[in-house]
């Protein structure tokens, strides 16, 4: 019992995460955030969405990158992936769940040198588990549509016990469309395969006992959808956030949601990043939602969302910049999903460029704060909104003249 969670942290973690995007000037100028939405970063956290196994006491799961591990003089991404993640808190090591030892985000080419649990994880996992491999093993997520590819995973527990984990696999399709509780994600991997587990520290019932499962992977979105019927698994995206580094002085964040019956607004917000009023009010925020319906009929044959229902908000420091919502322009591509062009959809766009230099006070601070409010009566079809905002961080030579 106690290699299931490593299981499906390995598998898990092999496509989870790709590469990070650069940043533009710093000043006035900022970067562009009317670009497609990029590949994913290390400092992304995504949702998940659906058990991974019946002895998880959870159906909604946070992904992410939470630190490094040197092993064997080489430096490791700890990509984790917990559960009991509080509303507005943050996943540590702290949280329940595994991180897995990575290197390579960003690439098609992951190398993995072992894993830890975190805390006891029930039924699952009494204990806390570490498991070094005995040597680092890269995985290849391009091959070729139809190549059976063949992993295995030799480690050392904590406790001196062995333990083997194979992974067979087939890219069996590319390019393809899954249904998520994002709505649909266009240009997926699909993988097929099973996974086998033996060793000293496995319990003698799991003894060579395979599992067989399915992986939808994005290249800009990561695992978008997982099954499994021998392992309990059936989990998929639900929404995604990432704040990127600061460079240059400048920052720019991204998330995507649905909102529907059940969640009817999102706000993404610069304090979050952080927790601080880091946004300079003295420089220009770009920021820019995207907005479509989130089934795909839907986002062909419907029209703009009804005002009176639907709302777009651009807030800055103590008041908004669009009083009564902000007007959305209608267009027939996608900016942030180039890969939704070409059938049909409809999309819509809110954008701004504004500072807040008339709250500045002078010999104050410059910091403040900028978010986008999205919210929906609960009777409209769900709705999927994408969102960016590019800040400066405070800065004593921005101009702050009114």
């Amino acid at each position: 019992m106690r290699t299931t969670l490593s299981c499906l942290g390995l598998v898990l973690a092999i496509g989870a995460l790709s590469t990070g995007t650069g940043c533009g000037s710093s000043g006035e100028d900022l970067m562009d955030v009317q670009v497609p939405w990029g590949t994913v970063t290390p400092t992304l956290r995504v949702t998940s969405n659906g058990p991974l196994s019946p002895l998880i006491p959870a159906s909604q799961f946070t992904y992410g990158v939470i630190g490094t591990k040197v092993v064997g003089g080489r430096t490791y991404q700890r990509l984790a992936g917990g559960y009991d993640v509080p509303a507005g808190g943050t996943l540590t090591e702290a949280t329940p769940g595994t991180d897995v030892w990575i290197d390579g985000i960003g690439t098609d080419s992951v190398t993995i040198a072992g894993l830890a649990t975190h805390n006891a994880l029930g039924a699952l996992l009494p204990a806390p588990v570490t498991v070094t491999l005995d040597e680092p093993v890269t995985v290849n997520i391009h091959p070729t549509v139809g190549a059976p590819q063949t992993q295995t995973f030799n480690g050392t527990l904590g406790t001196g016990d062995t333990v083997s984990l194979t992974a067979n696999y087939t890219m069996s399709e590319e390019g393809v469309t899954v249904q998520t509780s994002m709505g649909s994600v266009a240009g997926c991997r699909h993988f097929t395969g099973t996974v086998s587990v033996a060793g000293s520290g496995i319990p003698a019932a799991l003894q060579g006992l395979g599992a067989a499962g399915e992986i939808w992977y994005s290249p800009t979105l990561g695992i978008v959808a997982a099954k499994s019927p021998d392992l309990g698994t059936l989990t998929d995206l639900q929404d995604q956030k990432d704040w990127g580094t600061p460079v240059d002085g400048e920052v720019a964040g991204r998330t995507m949601a649905v909102l529907d019956a059940t969640h009817t607004s999102v706000t993404f917000s610069t304090y979050d990043r952080v927790g601080e009023l880091d946004a300079d009010m003295c420089v220009h925020a770009k920021m820019l939602a995207e907005v479509r319906w989130a089934n795909d009929t839907d986002a062909a044959t419907l029209g703009e969302p009804d005002p009176t229902l639907f709302r777009a908000e651009f807030n800055g420091g103590m008041g908004t910049f669009c009083w009564g919502g902000c007007l959305l322009t209608e267009s027939p591509v996608s900016i942030f999903h180039p890969e939704d062009n070409g059938k049909g959809f409809k999309f819509w766009y809110a954008f701004i460029s504004q500072a807040l230099k008339n709250e500045y006070v002078e010999g104050g601070s410059k910091g403040s704060s900028y978010e986008i409010h999205v919210s929906k009566d609960a009777s409209l079809p769900p709705i999927r909104v994408t969102m960016r905002i590019a800040y400066a961080l405070p800065s004593a030579a921005s101009n702050c003249a009114r």
